[in-house]
């Protein structure tokens, strides 16, 4: 069960979330997978993300990958994005 709470302050925001993982093995029972897992990312510098659930879905190849491997690529194409606007060279390739 993952708890993630949000609060908006006269400074900001803040976000927050635990840091466990937890999964069921092939006998069903609930496993403690890690007590570090990142479950709050940074997409903006006004938006932020907080994930729960599964934690690994497959990528276009088929192969599991962590949450954050997705949204850490977002972020890599909004810096892209927005260097390839601010050079003057017009609308971005893949609009």
């Amino acid at each position: 069960m993952t708890l993630a709470l949000n609060t908006l302050t006269s400074n900001g925001m803040i976000l927050t979330a635990d840091s466990r993982q937890t999964y069921r093995n092939s006998a069903g029972m609930v496993r403690i997978g890690s007590d570090s897992t990142t479950k709050i990312f940074k997409v903006t510098d006004m938006v932020g993300v907080a994930i729960a659930g599964k934690a690994f879905v497959p990528d276009p190849n088929g192969k599991l990958k962590n949450v954050g491997y997705f949204i850490g690529s977002s972020e890599e194409m909004a810096r892209q994005k927005k260097s390839w606007v601010e050079s003057g060279s017009g609308s971005f390739p893949s609009e």
